[in-house]
């Protein structure tokens, strides 16, 4: 699925993080927003997390449950 080729590129690039940029060529075929919505639903699922914000945000997959509860 969809969601499983994120999670992999998030999981593969986890030292330094996959940016948004990065995550669309993953699934070109799709528009940034059904990407960045697939990416809300991962984090709604806590399976991700977003580290900072706007072009310089990098997501990564969420080990610990609880280390990002907050956000």
């Amino acid at each position: 699925t969809n969601k499983a080729l994120l999670c992999k590129h998030i999981d593969d690039n986890r030292q330094e993080g996959s940016r948004l940029q990065e995550l669309m060529e993953v699934l070109p075929f799709l528009s940034s927003s059904q990407v960045q919505k697939l990416l809300r639903e991962l984090k709604e699922e806590k399976r991700i997390y977003l580290d900072g914000k706007t072009s310089a945000a990098r997501w990564y997959p969420a080990v610990d449950e609880d280390r990002h509860a907050d956000e």
